[in-house]
């Protein structure tokens, strides 16, 4: 079948680490560019938290994708979702955020499948990186190569956070960039802002994936009632010194006492609440390492506030 006027659609892949601001740059890009724009959102846990978000803050049509890797378990139905939202939704540009531990060549390889020739033109693969935990996280054996196969793949790397390190910091991870993929184009940022104008054509060839994914794991907690500020300031503290597992990020909305609503977001070394929109289904989800699942469970567990689901 021919494909309709209006393909291919202009598609676009965004990745990064945990944390790293993938949400916070599709939103950005969401406020600069014209037409209809679908966001595809892969979330490693059983319910989505950014595909919420952008629904909420961009009010754009969003597809999710819960529960499993689309560069691995779901890469078929990765496909599959592709095809549709372009004929079903027919929008000027599809954005696909996948999960912060998929494999970028991997899903490289799915959107250059012979089945979406002439319906999906793949544009550009951007890299967020988080200038925090970069240096460390590229090590070698830091978390397989997963991590690097984001920035080898991309053919724009986006460093974000830059006003949360020092000057040598930053020369430090251009440096290792350059190194992983130095036909990428590097650009430096704080909070995904002033990237709009940025446009690369032509993409990188996907390459072979060599090994697979470290053993993370994911809960989401459904909040039945309100929480104490002062309780969850608390928690807050003991999810950043560690007592709950290694967490790489917790993100989520909860309603709090006083009738008002907040956004949880924690990465390595930052934890923020700010005020949200109330409405939103309230629920935190954990991604991490040896996470304490029953710890985090009966943490609120006396005052009935949290449900493991």
């Amino acid at each position: 079948m021919e494909p309709a006027v209006g393909f291919p659609v202009s598609t676009y892949l965004v990745s990064g680490f945990l944390g790293a601001g993938k949400t916070t740059f599709i939103l950005e890009r969401l406020r600069d560019t014209g037409g209809r724009i679908a966001v595809l959102v892969n979330e490693f846990g059983t319910l989505g938290i950014d595909g919420q978000t952008i629904r909420t803050q961009g009010g754009m049509d969003v597809v999710e994708m819960a529960g499993g890797c689309i560069c691995c378990s779901q890469r078929q139905d990765l496909i599959k979702t592709v095809a549709e939202i372009a004929r079903d939704i027919r929008p000027d540009v599809i954005m696909i955020e996948p999960s912060g531990v998929a494999e970028t060549s991997e899903l490289l390889t799915a959107l250059f499948d012979p089945s979406l020739a002439g319906i999906v033109r793949h544009d550009a693969t951007i890299a967020i990186i988080d200038a925090i935990t970069f240096l460390e996280y590229s090590e070698p054996g830091a978390f397989g190569t997963f991590f690097l196969d984001q920035v080898q793949s991309a053919d724009i790397i986006l460093i974000n956070k830059i006003d949360l390190v020092e000057p040598g910091a930053l020369t430090d991870i251009e440096t290792r960039i350059a190194g992983i993929n130095p036909r990428a184009a590097v650009l430096k940022t704080d909070h995904c802002r002033d990237t709009a104008s940025h446009r690369v054509r032509g993409v990188n060839r996907p390459i072979p994936s060599r090994d697979t994914l470290p053993e993370f794991s994911a809960l989401t907690l459904e909040l039945r009632k309100p929480v104490a500020q002062a309780s969850l300031q608390r928690f807050l503290s003991d999810l950043e010194a560690g007592t709950f597992g290694e967490i790489f990020r917790a993100k989520g909305f909860v309603p709090t006492e006083d009738g008002g609503c907040v956004e949880v977001q924690v990465t390595p070394g930052q934890v923020s609440t700010t005020p949200a929109q109330c409405g939103i289904p309230s629920k935190i989800i954990f991604i991490g390492r040896r996470l304490e699942r029953s710890s985090l469970e009966r943490y609120f567990a006396a005052g009935g506030a949290l449900e493991a689901i």
